[in-house]
């Protein structure tokens, strides 16, 4: 056989055996490059409050995607919500997307479908806090898995008058790491709590850098009205403590599910409650070791991890 072979490719003109060639090594090379070679679009529109972390957040991705050499896109209309634009990539991640962000029946059309056709999605924190969408699009609701109630506590620091229920204290008296607010650089509010984050799943690669004991995290801390874990489609990843915080009108009774993940009507959803603040972004190797490998899941190129997680 081997002599049959060689006899064979002797006759062959060179440039067929170039081609033949060529052709095995683009498909090797294709395999390997799938792993990072994917497309995603990030959305951040908001409607309802805008998380001044976004701008970090857009930064952060574009980085992961510069360096580990995925293609990233970024918009904030949702008329680029069509079929056709959706169909070019492997994921859409909604960052921050407060508010009914996708009002035409149009755009939600194209999501769906986008969606059936075998799409990822990916919600990051004020993902799920969707306004009107959550009555009027349950649609949406299920495939991020359960819409905000409410967060951890409010607390005002400023040298204005005390013109806030929730007044905390002077400029000066705000903890240490505080952003400026939305309300003027003179006020800062802080929303956020140290709590202690659970590893439920550990065998993935967006859970096991907290695959440990005591894992503390600090961030604005969403409740939610439905329980993620009561829908046995989802696959919770990580949950919180409550008893290690005050969850004030983020209390979900004791089970908080905080990270999850659901193969949904032909495609991929991941969401995580975790990114509300500016140097989560800028400054957590973990949190982005996160998001990279949820990214990673979302665009369906740890098909394996997601199946033994997700499924």
């Amino acid at each position: 056989m081997q002599n049959f072979l060689t006899s064979s490719y002797r006759h062959l003109p060179f440039y067929v055996l170039i081609l033949a060639v060529g052709f095995l090594v683009a498909c090797s090379s294709g395999r390997a490059d799938r792993t990072n070679n994917f497309r995603i679009l990030v959305f951040t529109y908001a409607t309802g409050f805008k998380h001044l972390s976004i701008k970090e957040g857009i930064t952060a991705i574009e980085l992961l995607g510069s360096k580990h050499q995925f293609k990233v896109d970024v918009t904030d209309q949702p008329a680029q919500f069509t079929i056709q634009n959706l169909a070019v990539y492997d994921a859409v991640i909604f960052l921050h997307t407060t508010g009914n962000v996708l009002p035409l029946a149009e755009h939600r059309s194209a999501l769906q479908t986008y969606i059936h056709n075998g799409g990822g999605y990916l919600g990051i924190h004020g993902a799920a806090d969707m306004g009107d969408m959550r009555l009027n699009w349950p649609w949406y609701t299920k495939l991020v898995g359960a819409s905000l109630q409410g967060h951890t506590a409010s607390y005002h620091y400023s040298d204005r008058p005390r013109q806030w229920p929730t007044y905390a204290g002077t400029l000066a008296e705000a903890p240490a790491g505080t952003e400026p607010s939305a309300l003027g650089p003179d006020v800062v509010v802080v929303t956020w709590q140290p709590a202690q984050l659970l590893a439920e799943f550990t065998r993935i690669a967006a859970i096991d850098m907290w695959n440990k004991s005591n894992v503390v995290r600090t961030d604005e801390w969403y409740g939610f009205r439905q329980n993620p874990r009561h829908n046995h489609n989802i696959h919770v990843l990580a949950s919180l403590d409550e008893s290690s915080y005050s969850p004030a009108a983020g209390d979900m009774g004791g089970d908080h599910p905080i990270i999850w993940c659901q193969a949904y009507q032909g495609g991929r959803s991941l969401y995580t409650g975790l990114g509300h603040r500016k140097i989560t972004w800028q400054q957590d190797g973990d949190f982005l070791q996160h998001i990279h490998a949820m990214i990673r899941l979302a665009a369906g190129v740890e098909s394996e991890q997601f199946n033994n997680a997700c499924r």
